[in-house]
């Protein structure tokens, strides 16, 4: 039976909450595993596991950990925060990208504060060294899709 799995440890509120939560309303009812860094508003759907992940680089290599033990051949992983899995998994996974700042290049990070480049530089780094751990990218707008294709692959 074909298993579906959501990394979504990387969404904590706004645009990516909201969609996390629509997506959530539209999962079947079977097979389902989420991994999540907080309390979703979602209602508990009977099939649908949630597994709380600590917002720490340990607990998220160890929930990394667990959704490669957990995947299978025929299942289906999204990836929903941008970033991709560190290691190649056995099942079709897909990268639901939407920060443009991550592929977007013309735009000048010595302009944001210091954390906030230093977080997005390494980010452009994990997207680019684990670009080969997924099957498909996932984006909004056809803005993002350009991006995509121009950055990183055609696989959009």
């Amino acid at each position: 039976m074909t298993k579906i799995i959501i990394n979504a440890v990387n969404i904590h509120n706004g645009g990516g909450e909201v969609l996390l939560n629509q997506l959530i309303s539209f999962l079947p009812n079977e097979d389902v595993i989420i991994f999540c860094s907080k309390k979703l508003k979602s209602k508990n759907k009977r099939g649908v596991k949630f597994i709380r992940i600590k917002s720490n680089l340990f607990s998220r290599f160890l929930s990394e950990l667990s959704i490669y033990n957990k995947s299978k051949q025929n299942d289906k992983v999204l990836y929903f925060g941008n970033l991709p899995p560190i290691f190649k998994l056995r099942s079709y996974v897909y990268l639901f990208i939407q920060n443009r700042f991550l592929l977007d290049y013309s735009i000048n990070l010595n302009e944001f504060p210091f954390y906030l480049k230093l977080k997005l530089i390494i980010m452009r780094l994990l997207l680019k060294i684990f670009n080969n751990n997924f099957s498909k990218y996932i984006v909004q707008t056809d803005s993002m899709s350009r991006l995509v294709k121009k950055e990183l692959s055609d696989n959009v």
